[in-house]
């Protein structure tokens, strides 16, 4: 299934529902730019993607708005992780 099918299947599953699309740890892969992965937000105007990734490239294609390296979720959440 190419992405361009399975974001049309997606959109006719969840078409008019909220949701939160959770893109996780997504690496290069050529040719992949937002605008394919916001097609999932078509037909769910209050719906919204959050994307993490561990590649500054991918983070640059997409033009994510701020990236978190670990060392400053350490500083953020010190309780959580000791």
């Amino acid at each position: 299934m190419s992405l361009i099918e399975a974001v049309d299947y997606a959109v006719m599953w969840f078409g008019g529902k909220t949701c939160l699309f959770l893109v996780d740890d997504l690496w290069p892969v050529q040719d992949l730019h937002f605008d394919d992965l916001s097609q999932l937000l078509r037909g769910s105007p209050k719906s919204k993607m959050a994307i993490s990734t561990r590649s500054r490239d991918v983070a640059r294609e997409l033009g994510l708005l701020w990236t978190l390296d670990l060392d400053s979720l350490w500083v953020l959440c010190p309780q959580r992780f000791s």
